[in-house]
């Protein structure tokens, strides 16, 4: 039976002592090449370690089928739509779920983070410095938390731009189910809305941090609008300095790991910032 590329990603990924960089480095040094891939598989694998791919794959294909049956696409690093920057980072991302425009994950990005309480001198920063980017044509990447995550996506799509929200859940079980209505709108006008995780998947606390690594591949430039050093935006920092990323926060904040600062209300100051997107 003939093997999609959705079909072997997920499969090996899902295999023990495999994942995404293993996976990632697998398909480079055959050339992205489906048929090489599974042409040496078993050479890869061993052959007591077979079996347990073709129980990998039997499941694979069914979790697809249980996302395409709520209109779910997928797409993997096999396809030329899914950019180098997912999958060469020192956390490589293989393979995305989605509902929206794709192309979008090739688009120049900056993701804009913060705690879940802004002040309100500090979201309406945030939102000036979002609505700024997004008018300018870049698009605006955020994991569609409550607070800051919200005002970088409605800032966008206030400026008629582009917007990407990263789920830590999968796509038909929006977390939080508040902002369900602001999935579908960020569809409706144009963007994009991905997860790692299938339908079949369950929801845990470490969903959030492998998200946070999607926001850090796909943007050259973060931009925190207001967090403490114990926040859990942290994270998120942390996991864009690992990648080599630059890292801004707006004016007002004291954060140990970040050195950058900017006024939201400059637009000198904003400018400047687009050198490094």
């Amino acid at each position: 039976m003939k093997i999609s590329c959705s079909e072997f990603v997920l499969a090996l990924s899902n295999m023990k002592r495999w994942g995404p960089a293993k996976v990632a480095d697998y398909v480079a040094r055959h050339g992205f090449d489906l048929d090489m891939c599974i042409n040496f598989l078993e050479f890869e694998l061993g052959p007591e370690c077979m079996n347990e791919f073709q129980w990998s794959l039997e499941a694979a294909r069914e979790d697809l089928k249980c996302n395409e049956a709520k209109h779910i696409k997928s797409i993997s690093l096999f396809d030329e739509r899914f950019p180098k920057k997912l999958y060469e980072g020192k956390e490589p991302v293989v393979h995305l779920f989605y509902f929206g425009d794709i192309s979008l994950l090739g688009s120049k990005c900056i993701t804009v983070i913060g705690t879940r309480q802004p002040d309100e001198d500090f979201a309406e920063k945030g939102y000036k410095a979002a609505y700024y980017f997004a008018k300018k044509g870049y698009t605006i990447v955020s994991g569609l938390a409550l607070g800051c995550d919200a005002i970088g996506h409605k800032a966008a799509l206030d400026a008629k731009g582009k917007t990407i929200a990263i789920l830590p859940s999968s796509l038909d079980k929006v977390i939080p189910t508040q902002h369900r209505d602001l999935a579908r709108e960020i569809v409706r006008n144009g963007g994009l809305v991905i997860s790692e995780y299938s339908v079949t998947s369950t929801m845990n606390k470490f969903n959030y941090p492998q998200r946070d690594r999607i926001q850090s591949l796909l943007s050259s430039v973060s931009i925190v609008i207001q967090s403490t050093d114990s926040g859990g935006t942290m994270i998120a920092v942390r996991k864009s300095l690992k990648e080599g990323k630059k890292v801004y926060a707006i004016k007002g904040n004291n954060l140990s790991l970040i050195k950058n600062y900017f006024d939201a209300t400059n637009v000198g100051e904003l400018s400047a910032i687009e050198a490094d997107i």
